[in-house]
């Protein structure tokens, strides 16, 4: 959950564009303290080329990571392109005052497989967004080496996702307080983890919390003939 407190905290984005230019998805996190030291999903978003009447604009893409530091007061500690036409991107941002770099979620699997570890292990928090619930229930992997869509499919905003988690909970340690996942460290805690104080579940996955109150019980048939009969002497008052 994002609060006013949790701006203070590093965060980190991963920007993922297609390679036709088509579509690209942006993505933020952040690792909050230990305890329970999850790293937590404040911002995704998946872009096409109808949103811009054409090809993706880099400069607008840059504007949205300008406008969550400079306008909604995010501390980005780091900002990750995934390196296809990134170039004149991280310049720029790096003008603005941010540190800027490549990171490629596809060229190895170490940021898959830790994405996957911590939603696993229920220490992700993901929003709600349909686009990233398509793309990441159709992953594959292909011989072992990449992570992949299906033909026609996409997978822009999972890579963001992933970018920016990776990012995060690789760098966003605290006090030196680390903790590895197959070698991978980050500042997260052996917790014992279930759901937030608000009952969502911390791994992004729908939990149906119980009813705060007694369901109402379905009208028994006499109910219903009671009921009738209330009806037709209305009615025969109203017509009197």
């Amino acid at each position: 959950m994002t609060t006013e407190s949790t701006k203070n905290l590093p965060h980190f984005i991963h920007v993922d564009l297609a390679l036709n230019r088509d579509a690209c998805g942006l993505a933020m996190a952040h690792l909050e303290p230990p305890p329970p030291g999850i790293v937590v999903v404040d911002y995704c978003i998946g872009l096409t080329k109808d949103d811009f009447g054409g090809e993706i604009d880099f400069a607008a893409v840059r504007q949205i990571i300008l406008h969550l530091r400079d306008q909604k007061g995010y501390q980005i500690r780091k900002v990750t392109y995934d390196g296809w036409q990134s170039t004149d991107s991280l310049q720029q941002l790096r003008k603005a005052g941010f540190k800027a770099e490549i990171l490629s979620v596809d060229k190895k699997l170490e940021p898959y497989d830790t994405f996957k570890e911590l939603m696993n292990t229920g220490r992700c928090r993901l929003p709600h967004n349909p686009l990233l619930v398509q793309e990441l229930s159709r992953l594959e992997l292909v011989k072992g080496k990449k992570v992949d869509h299906p033909p026609h499919g996409s997978k822009d905003l999972a890579d963001a996702v992933c970018g920016a988690v990776f990012n995060a909970f690789r760098e966003g340690s605290y006090g030196g307080f680390t903790f590895s996942i197959d070698g991978v460290e980050g500042g997260l805690g052996v917790q014992d983890i279930g759901t937030d104080d608000h009952g969502s579940s911390l791994a992004g996955v729908h939990i149906i919390q119980e009813a705060p109150f007694e369901p109402t019980p379905l009208p028994t048939i006499q109910d219903q003939a009671d009921q009738l009969q209330k009806r037709i002497q209305l009615a025969r008052r109203r017509l009197g």
